[in-house]
């Protein structure tokens, strides 16, 4: 049986399916006219026609999308006075280092002599049996030798201790042990360190308890934190 719609007056014959489409859309945006509006133009007008529409309304009246609005202003080229120029003999899209070295001084940093990198010593723990200031005798002699060839020593006090409960649990003080030729005391490298106990230590007399080597173990760790000490000797006496 023929469909009669088809021979209604009045209605193309060629696509009743699309307007039966677009009469869906209108009953389901009833309430919405603007939507149903937008709905029947999608179904009634072939998507090439809207699209070439489109396409020359923006190119006759440089319309753009908000989607391309956004992207222009994102990809805004940088003022005249951001692009740096190019230096001499530079050239398209070559790399080109900022502030410009002038060929005077490259030649010049070029012919400098290749330093050897020198890696660096282990540091110097020195458990000694006398205070620095006592009398400069054997153990400050290797001390300071060990200084002078560039490693950092650190020299433990025997006779003056700090409170276990200072923070930090330990102090360094640096130590002079040159003299220049204006009498002057120099020297760098090497530090007189004092650490943490309940109470003096008595070195030569008795042995450390638990309780007191923790304190010194933990200024040591302290000590060791503070000044990086990776790589170190203990040197006892």
């Amino acid at each position: 049986m023929k469909d009669s719609s088809s021979q209604l007056p009045g209605r193309p014959t060629a696509a009743p399916s699309v307007w039966r489409r677009a009469q869906a859309a209108l009953k389901h945006h009833r309430h919405h006219p603007y939507a149903a509006l937008r709905e029947v133009l999608r179904i009634v007008i072939p998507y090439h026609w809207r699209r070439n529409s489109v396409h020359f309304v923006r190119r006759r009246f440089g319309l753009l999308t908000l989607r391309e609005l956004l992207q222009a202003r994102q990809n805004k080229p940088e003022s005249s006075s951001d692009i740096p120029t190019l230096a001499p003999r530079d050239f398209y899209e070559a790399v080109t280092l900022l502030p410009h070295i002038p060929p005077a001084e490259v030649k010049t940093i070029l012919k400098q002599p290749i330093v050897p990198i020198v890696g660096a010593l282990p540091d110097i723990i020195c458990f000694s049996i006398i205070d620095w200031s006592f009398r400069f005798q054997r153990p400050q002699q290797l001390m300071a030798q060990f200084a002078r060839h560039g490693h950092r020593v650190f020299y433990l006090n025997v006779s003056d201790f700090r409170s276990p409960h200072a923070r930090p649990k330990y102090s360094v003080q640096a130590i002079q042990y040159e003299q220049n030729v204006t009498g002057e005391q120099t020297g760098n490298n090497l530090y007189e360190v004092k650490i943490a106990a309940r109470y003096p230590l008595d070195l030569f007399g008795r042995v450390i308890d638990r309780t007191d080597a923790e304190q010194v173990l933990a200024s040591l760790d302290e000590l060791r934190q503070a000044y990086n000490i990776n790589d170190a000797v203990g040197y006892v006496m």
